[in-house]
């Protein structure tokens, strides 16, 4: 059973605000706002401005709950979710229990809404951020370029950087991924410190977003306290004791610890690093960088071995143990050549973790088409499902890429699977409008119903209504079946039919048949598809 005391008494009230706010994500997508958090993080540590990054946390607390109003709604919520899963037979399965949760979330959490949340301009600029940076796809009026359905943090940077460094600017150095044990993991920082505290020391702050499948945190250095920050979104409260959201660590020993922690790790932990520091010290930094990849341990750590390639750590999520390891955390961040020994290494492709989602559905999710080439290649099962009974097709569809679409139909997906909401991949593209998908998924011989057409009729999209039309009434002259083909469409005046049968496609007007669209953000919800933070 989740440990709501944990979860509310931290990232709740980061989400309770942002609900009295009116930010859409929080009371509609049941996923965690972690990756804003450690980016905002990164921000503040690059700035050298903590203080003022975690002052906006104290200003937020002081406007909502008290401890005891937290304590109390999260006692109700276990009893509440506690009788809806012994109430039911069967037992409801961990994604209708997550779905639940959600719901008691957004239907409790709130308790009385404080105008001074909606004064503090400044503190409405940082939620503003963790937005921006956790959910581009849901703001794409914000973005001057078509946004993926994946989290690309460089794209927010425009929008949320500090005016302290604007013209600096944030730029990412380096990105490398492995799992590690607790010794190793100790290590790894041991060595970084050192190589940045050397007889030539680097004398600016240096960030790393460690970015896992299950979760997303931030550890910087600094080099004027000579300690690791940690900024996580779940640091708040510890044992019921008030902490600083940012933590000052002395050794590299407590920190790997503090790490191991807050990724849930057994005995592995696997993530991804991104290193960033300031624009104008990226030249200075590189050979720090090199040197400290070229120690010993660190050589040894990130060599792929196939121990290595077929190490599997535990993650306890929830009550319940999910897989970590190496190759999913490099399939999610586009680690390529990485992916590329791993697979000659042997390891299983076909592994999955949290929701069924193995490492060909999360490339897709995060558009890698050269991984999932890669993957397909590495016999990677291409009708793999996730708990949501998606294959890698649907988030390729969500993309919009067709030449991973292409990539997916040439290793024959099953085109026409249905998804547990009911959608196919084809109905997917044509709630978004996709003219270009629709086009491939057609050529593909993917199946068109009256249903499909009345659904794109409904979203008021001409070029995709003409593509159905077209391709049933092509379909229709060779069918046995095409007189009662025909006369479905002629329902929609899209087909004049005469006594002799002969079908003449008609222009499709623009304003034929429209409807309102669903403006419904809940109706999004089954594509919220990044399935990294799942949980947070």
């Amino acid at each position: 059973m989740p440990q709501l005391s944990k979860f509310l008494s931290s990232q709740g009230r980061l989400f309770e605000a942002m609900i009295q706010l009116d930010y859409p994500s929080p009371a509609h997508i049941y996923k965690g706002i972690c990756f804003g958090v450690a980016h905002m993080g990164k921000q503040a540590m690059l700035a050298e401005d903590i203080q003022t990054f975690d002052d906006r946390f104290d200003r937020m607390f002081a406007a909502i709950k008290t401890d005891d109003e937290m304590e109390n709604l999260s006692i109700l919520m276990n009893n509440k979710l506690r009788n809806y899963i012994f109430s039911r037979r069967p037992y409801p399965s961990q994604q209708q229990i997550d779905e639940y949760w959600g719901q008691l979330f957004t239907e409790e959490i709130i308790i009385e809404k404080n105008p001074a949340l909606h004064k503090d301009i400044d503190l409405r600029a940082f939620f503003d951020g963790i937005e921006i940076y956790n959910f581009q796809f849901m703001h794409p009026e914000l973005f001057s370029e078509k946004i993926p359905f994946c989290r690309k943090p460089e794209l927010s940077l425009s929008l949320t950087l500090p005016t302290s460094l604007e013209e600096k600017k944030i730029q990412c150095v380096k990105s490398f991924s492995g799992i590690y044990t607790l010794t190793e993991l100790t290590q790894y920082l041991h060595t970084l410190r050192q190589t940045l505290e050397g007889p030539n020391p680097f004398l600016h702050p240096v960030s790393l977003i460690l970015r896992g499948f299950h979760h997303t945190t931030h550890v910087g250095y600094c080099p004027k306290k000579h300690k690791w920050i940690f900024i996580d979104a779940n640091s708040k409260f510890e044992n019921r004791l008030r902490l600083s959201l940012s933590r000052t660590i002395a050794s590299s020993h407590e920190m790997a610890g503090i790490l191991f922690k807050n990724f849930w790790a057994n005995d592995l932990v696997g993530f991804t690093t991104e290193v960033s520091v300031t624009g104008d010290q990226v030249e200075a930094f590189k050979p720090y960088l090199t040197q400290w990849h070229q120690t010993p341990a660190m050589q040894d750590m990130l060599t792929v071995t196939r121990e290595r390639a077929s190490r599997v750590g535990e993650i306890d999520l929830h009550d319940k143990v999910e897989n970590d390891f190496w190759l999913l955390n490099a399939s999610q961040c586009g680690h390529t050549q990485t992916v590329r020994e791993l697979l000659a290494a042997g390891a299983n492709p076909n592994l999955t973790s949290t929701e069924n989602a193995g490492p060909l559905y999360v490339a897709a999710v995060n558009n890698h088409t050269d991984i999932v080439e890669i993957l397909l290649e590495g016999k990677a099962d291409v009708d793999l499902l996730t708990d949501d009974l998606a294959t890698a097709l649907f988030p390729a569809v969500r993309n919009a890429n067709v030449e991973m679409i292409n990539l997916l139909i040439s290793h024959s997906v099953k085109i026409d699977h249905v998804r547990k909401d009911g959608l196919t991949a084809l109905r997917l593209a044509i709630k978004h409008n996709y003219a270009d998908v629709v086009s491939v998924l057609l050529k593909a011989n993917a199946k068109v119903t009256n249903d499909d057409l009345k659904f794109a009729n409904a979203k008021g999209s001409s070029s995709v209504v003409a593509l159905l039309t077209n391709h049933m009434a092509s379909l229709s002259s060779v069918s046995s079946s095409s007189f009662s083909v025909a006369n479905s469409l002629s329902e929609f005046g899209l087909l004049k039919i005469s006594d002799s049968d002969k079908k003449t496609p008609l222009c499709v007007p623009d304003d034929l048949a429209k409807q309102v669209p669903s403006t419904n953000k809940k109706d999004n919800k089954e594509d919220t598809g990044c399935y990294a933070c799942t949980i947070m």
